[in-house]
């Protein structure tokens, strides 16, 4: 069990960027969160690995259409225990 830390900047606020990240970590079965901050659009995904790599090769190549994604910052992230699902933060 891995869990990546994301920070996406670019035109990805009020474009449906997190709804298709949540969409994305769903299909991946992936549990952790999204939310924009003032750094950008920020992505905490955990499970294993090949289901980490899969969500990583989507988000990179199939952004929503109206947004531009300019840098992907990634860091690797001490892993949550007990953590059910996926959720879109305020």
């Amino acid at each position: 069990m891995r869990r990546k830390r994301y920070i996406v900047n670019g035109r990805v606020q009020g474009v449906g960027f997190r709804p298709s990240v949540y969409r994305m970590a769903a299909q991946h079965g992936l549990t952790g969160s999204v939310q924009n901050t003032s750094l950008g659009v920020v992505i905490e995904v955990q499970g294993k690995e090949e289901a980490l790599a899969g969500f990583e090769e989507e988000l990179r190549g199939n952004p929503p259409p109206l947004a531009e994604i300019t840098r992907i910052q990634t860091d690797e992230t001490t892993p949550e225990a007990g953590e059910s699902g996926f959720i879109i933060l305020e």
